[in-house]
């Protein structure tokens, strides 16, 4: 699809005004007429857009706009938003940010005849806009069209991998239980506890011992959250490859691991072999100096950005992620040993940003802790494997799954080949941002 670079364009065409000109004089305006007008100014033949001229490693995480995700760019649950911390520290490590864009659920609602709808979204959209501007002005915010459903063929894949149909029922059907949950008998509340216990290791996540309902409730929703959050990124990234998957949470990490290592795809270049994905490993950044999102200004963060410190980190990053690509690429016997090189130039280069920070201005932004960043490195490999000429299923030696090419293999193929290059038979390298501690070495 490619990425919208600065969505204010529109805007500024359609109003003759920005979003922060734009909400003083709001109640003097009509909004539907608003509405219409950037809408109508709008380039959407999508197609005709050419891509961006990326560097193959740079790295564009995608995170949700809506300021209610808990996982996304604003704060949730402040009229005055704020960066969300994760997000700040993901714009400062990469080299830019992605956001979905409003403005496909705005003419949506307005093709449908739903105007209050659309002026409900536009509105949300603008007040956001008008805090993120410097950002889009910058040139390290785009947004991005693609908007898959939980029904469309990637989402429902990654989904269907773990047993989870599109409508989630598992999960909507633990809401339910647990607005009763003391309406059931002692024997009946034990078992509500063990079914999301259960749960929990069905999908290959570490496993919990629940006694306290609302800490099972708050995991079922968390886990949820992890399978909604991770198979839109997927689906997002395959469609289109600028941007890229960025998991915020161990949860996420574990469910991203399960579907790397267990999708397998008949290779049609190479008989009788299979083409398997392979989670090569979470590499860390080093220890990333911390800075409080809510106590900044847009306008401090994209100074904080630009700083030399920053600016000489991510340089150093670019370099470890090509190099690394290379190693990974050219021998899988080495793969390990190709991490932990790259584990080592990022970790002098982490110090090298933290002694930057302390001898700056910076330093009065920075908090007292520092905050865990790494990569998640995953590689294609052809191994031998057996193949089902009826169905066209593939089976690879240990795979845990299955899959034809219309599940979930295709879709990790999908958007591990998305940054392949014009060597189609060449392996593929791809990464995926992480914050925080990872939930295990392989």
């Amino acid at each position: 699809m490619g990425l919208r670079e600065n969505p204010i364009v529109s805007i500024r065409e359609g109003l003759a005004l920005i979003p922060s000109d734009w909400k003083p004089l709001r109640k003097l305006r009509d909004p539907m007429e608003d509405v219409i007008s950037v809408l109508e100014a709008d380039d959407w033949d999508v197609t005709s857009r050419s891509l961006v001229d990326r560097a193959t490693v740079g790295m564009w995480p995608l995170l949700s706009h809506h300021p209610f995700n808990p996982h996304g760019l604003l704060r949730p649950g402040r009229k005055r938003h704020g960066i969300a911390d994760d997000a700040l520290t993901l714009l400062l490590l990469y080299d830019g940010l992605a956001i979905a864009d409003p403005l496909v659920e705005i003419r949506e609602a307005a093709r449908l005849g739903d105007d209050l709808r659309a002026i409900k979204l536009f509105k949300r959209m603008m007040f956001i806009y008008a805090e993120l501007e410097p950002l889009f002005e910058a040139g390290v915010l785009a947004v991005e069209h693609a908007r898959p459903s939980l029904k469309s063929g990637d989402r429902a894949a990654v989904l269907a991998h773990f047993g989870i149909d599109p409508g989630m029922t598992v999960f909507t059907n633990f809401e339910e239980i647990f607005a009763g949950y003391y309406a059931f008998s002692e024997t009946g509340r034990e078992q509500i506890l063990r079914q999301c216990e259960e749960l929990i290791v069905l999908l290959g996540l570490p496993p919990q011992r629940f006694s306290d309902p609302r800490v099972a409730h708050a995991a079922m929703r968390s886990t949820a959250q992890a399978l909604l959050h991770l198979s839109w990124q997927l689906a997002v990234c395959t469609d289109d490859p600028e941007v890229d998957v960025v998991l915020l949470n161990p949860s996420e990490e574990v469910l991203f691991r399960e579907l790397v290592n267990s999708s397998s795809l008949v290779d049609s270049d190479i008989a009788g072999a299979t083409t398997h994905t392979e989670y090569v490993g979470m590499a860390s950044l080093g220890d990333i100096p911390s800075f409080d999102g809510m106590q900044l200004t847009v306008d401090e963060a994209v100074t904080i950005r630009r700083d030399d410190s920053f600016e000489l980190f991510r340089g150093h990053l670019r370099r470890a992620l090509d190099d690394n690509r290379t190693a990974v690429a050219r021998d899988r016997l080495e793969r390990e040993r190709a991490v932990k090189e790259f584990e080592a130039r990022m970790n002098d280069a982490a110090k090298e940003l933290a002694v930057g920070i302390r001898s700056s201005s910076l330093k009065r932004h920075a908090r007292d802790r520092a905050l865990p960043a790494g990569v998640a490195i995953v590689a294609s490999a052809v191994a031998g494997g057996v193949t089902d000429p009826s169905n066209g299923v593939a089976v690879a030696v240990g795979a845990a799954v299955a899959a034809t090419l219309t599940g979930v293999a295709e879709t990790i193929g999908g958007w591990l080949s998305g940054r392949r290059g014009q060597e189609p038979r060449s392996i593929a390298v791809r990464y995926a941002a992480a914050l925080g501690r990872p939930a295990g070495r392989l």
